[in-house]
């Protein structure tokens, strides 16, 4: 579906998933990542990263937003199940005007 246009939406935690995000970024597919943290000076996307971004076909989102710190104490596996939940609601949103 997605080299027929359609936007992928996922954290991309597995390693099934990564490959797939590997392979959207060399096909130029359009991606939506969700990251845990936000985007800041000092957090940023590694440089092909932040080089699909600039293309226009890859957005980063962020669950945390800057100045929220996360427990970390807090098991990974939630913080997975977050990302995963936030990727569900993207996908489900209607986005036609």
């Amino acid at each position: 579906m997605a080299q027929e246009g359609w936007v992928m939406v996922s954290p991309f935690i597995h390693p099934r998933e990564k490959e797939l995000l590997i392979e959207g970024i060399t096909k130029g597919w359009k991606i939506i990542r969700i990251v845990e943290d936000a985007i800041t000076e000092r957090r940023h996307p590694s440089k092909t990263m932040h080089a699909y971004c600039a293309t226009g076909n890859l957005l980063l989102v962020a669950l945390r937003h800057p100045g929220e710190t996360g427990d970390k104490c807090e098991i990974r596996r939630s913080i997975f199940m977050k990302m995963n939940a936030l990727a569900e609601k993207i996908e489900l949103t209607d986005w036609r005007y």
